[in-house]
């Protein structure tokens, strides 16, 4: 289906910068339409397939398809027959038509009376505008829109009925029909526009049905109907969205009823002073308290999903605002010009800020004093305060909308790996910056986010995946050169925006394999400075059994926190290559986990015993030894306290069945001192666990549970939180153990800022086991991987993971039977 196609207007917003400013080629002049130049034809063609004549002053339409419009020549409006027709009485459109074109009867001033067909689907915008005779209107069942406009200033209308097949009424549809006196709507109107009957002065019947969802800032401003509402209740509610409440005053409490607080609901509502908005309202339209100049507070409820553009602006004596956890979004100038604002609590569930969401705040003031660059929840909000070189710190993001716009003081910006998206007008019109270097992890770079930096002479995109906005360099240096990686979307976008391309010069990351004839040789080797430059000396050494996963993955934050490496015990026996280890460490302090029911995949007996503690005669041992995995880990955990002296903000929850989710936190857990837990994934909690949660119920803010929920069960989920009370909760379940570790590797960026990454073989652990300590030494991720198939490939989400990260170096854990040189070779490649 052919709807309209307008053209393309350049709208700047004027919070970007001085109109003044912009290029001449970006000021977009109106557009004068004339009328007819072949007003007195009778007939002729006005579709591929369809014909009109007109007769008498009866215009007939017929054939099939759509109409031509404007755009169809490439000229202006004066090439439609109909445009500005005072010949034109009457208009029949036939059965087959399926578009009225814009414009197509503007103006046609003697026109009484139209009827369209069910075959249309649109009526095209301004189509009707200012035909002031028309009164007899007929839209049949089978219309699915009214465009914008369309049949504004139709005086003539008395009244009006909307079939239900039209979902939707364009802004200002009927604006300024004013001696419209009724409206039917019939059930399956869905949604009407901004104004879509504003100005119809004479509106005093409005019919609307349940159908309708979403109703447009002033719908129905300086109607009859309107007043008429205000007068029963100044909270005007239709189907659950409060439309109008703008003759409010004081403290107004909102119903339960609402569920939407409409765009422009409380504007210029000067008598508000306060509002308490309730559970059931899930989003809060643009412009819904605009200017009014006497609220002093306001809380965000839970419910609400997003704050909609302009919302708060110029709410002067706005003083605090409370944000409840679980709103995501808050829109472009949402508090802008709110002077007095000072108090803001933004939870960590806000995920994206509009521009200038807080520009003129006293709270905003007071965050650039701290630093020039405010960052909240990882996005870059603000750093139009900055200048000369500025480097963004490691822990953000996303650079939000117009973060930098009109910095005419940056002149060169350096972008940590691990910001994903570059905002909209990011850096709009930052006309001193010289040079950009775009980091591999950035995925999308918005529209106009370099706009206007007439001095950008070189942008380096490290990334082989780039989502481009529209304009994204439009109006600068026409000599930019863009470094990318040859053959990607970024030497396309380069090319086809006629900038020079040159290609960057990418290596492949270095590689180290940890690979000793068994696991507790492979531990050596991790342990040893002239491997991998992980210890010269360590005062401490923690020790557990190889052959069974559990009491060497719960040690991993333990000999972090120690900054001890993690060395394995064979079947009670440690080996000559790991006592002469221990010996050249230079070690005093031995720590041995182990849990008495340790077994391998085998079901034999993997405990540590007694000849092990022989072994370390002349150490000192500390032996954290339990029942079970439950009660070690427990052990492990007090162990852990005891060397940081504090309690965890943290805790990992994983199944004691299998390794792998184990595995993959483990280096996470180390860094942040959390310790890992076990559970049965198809028993109740233990009460072993239970008892340690209890016992950190206070400092426990955080909690991560690895592994879908046939690891960790939505009932033991719960008996989690009941023990543990209300606490944020972070799943990580991928559709596989790979997907999983990736998760975990993304969620956790700010945190495995190292460039290197560690890799394991998926399904078997021994290997690995000591290599989480090494991970969190080098804060960097632990990367499970497996050959998929003879040609050793990865997922694709595996290789989206790496070609973020891009590391220098790759650690490998086991040898070339565990981890092929194949599979290191595809993965060297998916790094780059």
């Amino acid at each position: 289906m052919k709807k309209k196609i307008l053209s393309a207007v350049l709208a700047l917003c004027l919070a970007f910068g001085s109109a003044a400013a912009l290029p001449q080629s970006a000021v977009v002049e109106s557009t004068s339409v004339t009328a007819s130049a072949d007003s007195t034809a009778t007939s002729g063609k006005c579709g591929d397939n369809l014909s009109w004549t007109l007769k008498n002053g009866v215009l007939t339409i017929s054939g099939t398809g759509d109409m031509y419009g404007a755009l169809h020549y490439g000229d202006t409006y004066n090439s439609m027959p109909f445009f500005k027709n005072k010949s034109i009485k009457s208009v029949v459109v036939k059965t087959g038509v399926t578009w009225i074109c814009d414009h197509a009867f503007y103006g046609c001033t003697n026109l009484t009376s139209v009827s369209i067909p069910g075959t249309v689907e649109y009526i095209g915008s301004f189509a009707f505008t200012d035909c002031s005779k028309l009164k007899k209107l007929t839209i049949e069942n089978g219309v699915k829109e009214i465009d914008e406009n369309a049949f504004q200033r139709c005086s003539g209308l008395t009244s009006l009925t909307i079939p239900g097949s039209v979902k939707k009424i364009g802004v200002e549809a009927f604006y300024g029909c004013t001696g419209l006196t009724s409206v039917n709507l019939q059930n399956g109107v869905t949604s009407l526009g901004y104004s879509s009957f504003g100005n119809c002065d004479n509106l005093n019947s409005v019919t609307i049905p349940k159908t309708v969802n979403s109703i447009g800032r002033n719908a129905f401003e300086g109607t009859k109907w309107l007043k008429n509402q205000q007068k029963k209740n100044p909270l005007v509610v239709v189907n659950g969205i409060l439309v109008d409440a703008a003759t409010c005053s004081g403290n107004v409490v909102i119903p339960n009823s609402v569920k939407s607080i409409g765009e422009n609901a409380f504007a210029y509502c000067e008598g508000l002073t306060g509002v308490t908005i309730p559970n059931s309202v899930t989003n809060i339209g643009d412009s819904a308290f605009i200017y009014c100049e006497n609220l002093k507070s306001i809380t965000i409820p839970k419910s609400v999903d997003s704050l909609g553009a302009d919302t708060f602006f110029m709410c002067t004596n706005l003083t605090s605002v409370t944000i409840q956890n679980g709103v995501k979004t808050i829109g472009e100038v949402a508090f802008n010009k709110c002077t007095n604002l000072k108090s803001i609590s933004i939870p960590s569930s806000v995920t994206s800020f509009g521009y200038g969401a807080f520009t003129g705040t006293k709270w905003l003031e007071n965050k650039q004093k701290q630093n020039p660059l405010v960052v909240v929840n990882g996005i870059l909000i603000d750093g139009t305060k900055c200048s000369g070189k500025v480097t963004i710190p490691n822990n953000v993001t996303s650079i939000g909308d117009g973060a930098f716009n009109n910095n005419e003081n940056l002149t060169s910006v350096t972008i940590p790996n691990g910001v994903t998206t570059i905002g909209q007008n990011a850096f709009f019109f930052c006309s001193n910056l010289t040079n950009v270097i775009i980091p591999r992890s950035v995925t999308s770079i918005e529209t106009y986010a370099f706009s206007i930096c007439p001095n950008l002479k070189s942008v380096t995109i490290c990334s082989s995946f780039v989502d481009f906005g529209i304009n994204v360099f439009s109006y600068i240096n026409t000599l930019v050169t863009i470094y990318g990686i040859k053959g990607t979307v970024v030497e396309e976008y380069a090319k086809s925006e006629d900038y020079k391309f040159v290609a960057l010069n990418v290596t492949e990351p270095k590689t180290v394999r940890f690979a000793g004839k068994d696991r507790s040789e492979t531990a050596t080797l991790i342990s040893n400075a002239n491997k991998s430059g992980m210890y010269k000396t360590a005062n401490t050494v923690v020790i557990a059994t190889g052959f069974d996963f559990h009491d060497a993955l719960a040690a991993v934050p333990l000999a972090s926190a120690y900054n001890a490496p993690l060395l394995l015990a064979d079947r009670d026996n440690l080996s000559q290559k790991t006592l002469a280890e221990i010996k050249r460490l230079k070690a005093k302090n031995v720590i041995v986990v182990a849990s008495t029911n340790a077994k391998d995949n085998n079901g034999n007996k993997a405990a540590i015993g007694a000849n092990v503690y022989n072994q370390l005669k002349g150490y000192k041992v500390t032996k954290l030894v339990g029942s079970s995995y439950y009660e070690t880990a427990k052990k492990v955990a007090a162990q852990l306290k005891t060397k940081t002296k504090k309690n965890p903000t943290s805790v990992f929850i994983t199944t004691d069945k299998n390794y792998a989710d184990a595995l993959s936190a483990s280096p996470v857990a180390a860094i942040l001192g959390a310790p890992i837990l076990y559970v049965d994934p198809k028993a109740t909690l233990n009460a072993t666990t239970k008892n340690y949660l209890a016992s950190v119920k206070k400092s426990v803010q955080n909690v991560y549970i690895v592994g879908g929920v046939n690891a960790v069960s939505k009932s033991v989920e719960k008996s989690v939180l009941s023990v543990l009370g209300k606490k944020s909760v972070t799943r990580f379940a991928g559709n596989d153990r790979y997907d999983t570790c990736v998760l975990i590797n993304k969620s956790f960026a700010k945190n495995l800022t190292g460039k290197s990454v560690c890799i394991a073989k998926g399904y078997n652990f021994p290997d690995a086991l000591a290599g989480g300590v090494l991970a969190a030494k080098n804060k960097a991720p632990l990367f499970l991987a497996d050959k998929l198939d003879a040609k050793a490939t990865i997922s694709k989400t595996q290789s989206s993971y790496l070609k973020s990260k891009n590391p220098n170096k790759l650690y490998i854990f086991g040898g070339e039977t565990a981890v092929p040189k194949a599979l290191v070779k595809t993965i060297a490649k998916a790094c780059v």
